[in-house]
């Protein structure tokens, strides 16, 4: 009697999981009576949230990738501050090297330099719609507009000592200060990987950078700072050429834009992805099907559908969080019903509720272990990860929602294809040859079992088992040792992009 109880202790279901057995068997049964009408309906919802996505502008910003905390943001709004930065700033970062990988510190190459100067200076240009024109770099800059002159003096100087035979004794190139006719400026702004020779003089620079800066006043929109980046390094790969060279510019907005055009390029891979998957998919479920002699061609509409619908999922949970105003990141980038005799419907619900009395409580558990997992993460300093958690949270939700609905019905109006399928006389002969065939598989399939369970109770493969184990903690362990935690831009990056090469 006692040992009885005991096991009908261990047998006895909790009250979550019988409350979850009976809500999955509504869920079935209410499916199961109107399969047409859920699919249409999900489906609806699904076009009406994803249009959001069609209407959405992505917009990104590489500060976003930054801890709210940081120090770098700290110091960019003491900098704001202390200048007294009212407006949006521009920094535009041009490094400039010689084509042939020698020194920047003579006269052909500073003056190609000079003349890339005064074309971004003078040639590129910004909206401004308040005034209703267009402005250059000199116009709209206030503050920091001399800090490439120390570039044209260092031109202007090595053109007179090339003339004079170096003869000068009004110039004088040293680092980091220089003298042109007793007149001092700094030059360790704009040239780096120099070499001095005796009393400080320049000898050697192997690069020259220019610099732009300027804050746009609030009367300009705000998007002219991206706008203005974007122009200039347009404007260098399409205007710009020369066979002296090589220029890369450096702008917020140009890593922005470089960081989403390496994430668009995993497009394809997203694509492969989804083929393997269905292919997966499909093969696994024929086999398994033919092996209990429940094969028809429905089982892979089946398969099929269970693949689409984590992706309309997803469209979903992204048009929901568009229309609820959640910004656009990169990082986001997945009827009449027919009446049917009595006795089939019923006995299709009662499949339904069976399985989903089965199946359902299980995952709901993986779901909300996922969901968690992922909503964690929208506590997390970084803008970004934010977004990333929130989407992928929602989007396992809904997915979640799919499963027992949109899927759930899509079985349902495949069964009834199947259970007609099944009266037939055709299908009842090939029900025959399946079980033969049946009856030899799970013979072999049983002797198979035999040998590999009598192998896995050896001694000898009892130690492998266990040596296995101690060199995959071992492993483990020194690897969680000597990590290194970091993020390199080059990672976030195509191997092409102009910034790697910089």
């Amino acid at each position: 009697m006692q040992s009885k109880r005991i096991t009908n202790a261990f047998t006895e279901e909790t009250i979550l999981v019988q409350l979850l057995k009976r809500f999955f068997r509504l869920t079935g049964r209410n499916v199961a009576a109107r399969p047409n009408f859920i699919i249409s309906i999900t489906l609806f919802i699904t076009a009406l949230s994803s249009f959001s996505i069609l209407l959405a502008k992505m917009t990104n910003d590489v500060t976003d990738f930054t801890p709210k905390n940081a120090r770098a943001l700290k110091e960019l709004e003491v900098y704001n501050d202390f200048f007294g930065s009212k407006g949006d700033p521009i920094v535009i970062l041009v490094l400039v090297t010689a084509k042939d990988g020698d020194s920047m510190l003579r006269v052909p190459q500073l003056s190609e330099t000079v003349r890339l100067l005064d074309l971004i200076v003078n040639d590129v240009e910004i909206r401004n719609e308040a005034m209703n024109r267009t402005l250059i770099f000199s116009q709209f800059c206030t503050s920091f507009c001399e800090m490439n002159e120390p570039v044209r003096n260092v031109y202007h100087s090595l053109a007179i000592n090339n003339e004079y035979n170096e003869s000068s004794a009004q110039i004088s190139l040293a680092y980091p200060v220089s003298t042109i006719l007793g007149q001092k400026f700094r030059i360790d702004d704009n040239f780096f990987g120099v070499q001095v020779g005796k009393h400080n003089v320049l000898a050697d620079a192997r690069l020259v950078l220019l610099q732009f800066r300027a804050i746009l006043q609030d009367h300009v929109v705000g998007t002219a700072v991206q706008q203005y980046e974007m122009a200039v390094t347009n404007f260098l790969r399409k205007n710009f050429t020369s066979d002296l060279i090589d220029v890369v510019t450096i702008s917020p907005t140009f890593i922005t834009d470089e960081i989403v055009r390496a994430g668009l390029s995993l497009l394809p891979f997203t694509i492969v992805g989804f083929i393997i998957m269905c292919t997966f998919s499909s093969v696994t479920t024929v086999i398994s099907s033919m092996l209990v002699s429940q094969f028809d061609y429905y089982k892979v509409l089946i398969a099929l559908a269970a693949c689409v619908s984590p992706l309309l999922a997803c469209s979903t949970a992204l048009g929901l969080l568009l229309w609820c105003g959640l910004r656009f990141g990169s990082i986001l980038t997945e009827m009449a019903p027919k009446l049917l005799e009595g006795s089939e419907t019923e006995q299709l619900s009662e499949r339904l509720c069976s399985m989903l009395q089965e199946v359902g409580p299980s995952i709901t558990i993986t779901t909300l272990t996922n969901v968690l997992a992922f909503g964690v993460g929208i506590f997390s300093s970084i803008p970004e990860i934010q977004i990333f958690c929130i989407g992928n949270a929602l989007a396992m939700t809904v997915d979640f929602i799919y499963q027992i609905t949109l899927f759930t019905a899509i079985m349902a109006v495949m069964g009834r294809h199947e259970m007609r399928i099944e009266k037939s006389a055709h299908s009842v002969m090939h029900e025959k040859w399946f079980l033969k065939r049946q009856k030899d598989l799970n013979f072999l399939f049983k002797s198979l079992s035999k040998k590999y369970c009598s192998v896995l109770c050896t001694t000898s493969f009892s130690v492998l088992t266990v040596v296995c184990l101690l060199i995959y903690w071992s492993l483990s362990i020194y690897g969680a040792l000597t990590i290194s935690i970091e993020l390199r831009p080059e990672k976030l990056l195509k191997r092409d992009s102009d910034i790697v090469k910089a």
